[in-house]
């Protein structure tokens, strides 16, 4: 008795974002933002009492304000072997009306992602990632915690200029949805399930020559240098 429905009179919504960064030795990079954005577009389930239907759709529900920190960094541990990790904490914080209620809803959550890459002789290279989300709110709906675990093995063929991979995503299938909807005259408790492992198995092939002369190099790179600070990119 859920059904889903458009909404064909959505406004836009206006963000206002303020961020602040800093790199340390090429290592490690810290963001600081802050983000208002009115009349946000939100997915909404809304509730037919009377009938005991449920309904999804998308309205311009009030402000919704973010506070958020992120880390990122590059850590070559070994000659073979380099890991990236990075970590968001933020606040999400959404305020409305919903059929004359008034809404308040806050939560306060951490994203990290951590990649390891391992290089081999002959070739042959391998990835392990994983990622993590506590609990948050999207909008109006609180999703419970979630995450996947991944990996891949590659081999560089044909002199290198091709390369045979094999991956899989989530292999304890840990990347399945659930959450909750607590407001107003909402009660709803969701559950998901899909397919989310998968074995991929890919050949990518490099045209063209690799053996760029350097002076060819040093005259592109300043060119694109010259094109960016021109047209005033970052």
């Amino acid at each position: 008795m859920t059904y889903g429905q458009g909404n064909p009179y959505l406004q836009p919504q206006f963000t206002h974002n303020f961020e602040v960064g800093h790199t340390f030795k090429r290592f490690l990079t810290t963001t600081l933002n802050y983000t208002v954005t009115n009349d946000i577009i939100t997915e909404m389930l809304k509730q037919n009492t009377a009938e005991k239907q449920t309904y999804q759709t998308k309205e311009n529900f009030s402000t919704m304000k973010q506070l958020g920190i992120s880390v990122m960094a590059n850590v070559p541990v070994k000659k073979w072997y380099s890991m990236n990790f990075y970590v968001n904490v933020f606040n999400n914080h959404y305020t409305g009306i919903y059929q004359n209620d008034p809404i308040d809803i806050s939560f306060t959550s951490l994203v990290g992602n951590l990649t390891n890459t391992f290089t081999f002789g002959k070739g042959w290279s391998a990835e392990l990632s994983g990622w993590f989300r506590t609990k948050a709110a999207e909008g109006l709906l609180i999703s419970n915690p979630m995450g996947a675990l991944n990996a891949a093995i590659s081999k560089q063929v044909l002199d290198k200029k091709g390369m045979l991979k094999l991956g899989v995503r989530d292999i304890f299938l840990t990347q399945q949805f659930s959450g909750y909807a607590r407001y107003s005259d909402v009660d709803v408790t969701l559950n998901s399930r899909r397919d989310s492992r998968q074995v991929n198995l890919s050949f990518t092939y490099r045209f063209g020559k690799s053996n760029i002369p350097s002076e060819r190099k040093r005259r592109s790179s300043a060119a694109d240098e010259q094109s960016r600070v021109n047209s005033g990119g970052n």
